[in-house]
């Protein structure tokens, strides 16, 4: 009989205990609004180390309480069309809410080393495509381009240009208008 009763204290003791965590941050009364699961209520979030641990309509207490009555807490966006990799842009995109900015509408030149220049010194998440347009231009006049270390072995034309009548290439650095077409 004292087994169970010690049980049954240590159970309601434990759930006290979770029921009052402390949390690193709390957002307070934000308009909690996520795409996955459909939610969008008032909700209160709890933040322990640096993770959403709870989001409740219940009130939380941390050691730090933000109040966000009136503002929306979601979570960070995804920009897929961010041309400036640059501290100044990402600090921009973090404060409007952006947690990644992806280049992928031109590219860069060399995936390897646009993702080694950006370890270590971004703000937010970052990520890029293989540029077309240097690609092109590595095919067309590769004097005029240092060939990307991923495209050196592997770019091949798959087959030669054929000139033709009409004039909607400029390649490179050419200086002049080279008309060309795939066969």
């Amino acid at each position: 009989m004292v087994k169970l009763i010690a049980s049954i204290f240590l159970l309601a003791l434990s759930a006290t205990m979770v029921c009052a965590q402390q949390y690193d941050v709390v957002l307070q009364g934000g308009r909690v609004m996520d795409p996955e699961t459909g939610a969008d209520a008032v909700r209160n979030v709890g933040i322990r180390d640096g993770k959403i641990a709870r989001i409740s309509s219940e009130g939380l207490s941390g050691r730090r309480i933000v109040h966000a009555a009136g503002l929306i807490v979601a979570p960070g966006f995804i920009d897929l069309h961010q041309h400036g990799q640059d501290l100044p842009s990402e600090r921009v995109k973090a404060l409007d809410g952006v947690t990644t900015a992806l280049e992928l509408e031109i590219g860069a030149p060399d995936v390897a080393e646009f993702l080694k220049t950006k370890q270590g010194h971004s703000l937010i998440h970052y990520g890029t495509s293989a540029s077309h347009v240097a690609a092109r231009a590595l095919v067309f006049e590769p004097r005029c381009l240092p060939a990307p270390s991923c495209l050196k072995a592997d770019l091949r034309p798959i087959g030669p240009p054929r000139l033709t009548k009409s004039r909607t290439y400029r390649t490179g650095c050419a200086p002049n208008w080279m008309p060309v077409a795939w066969p």
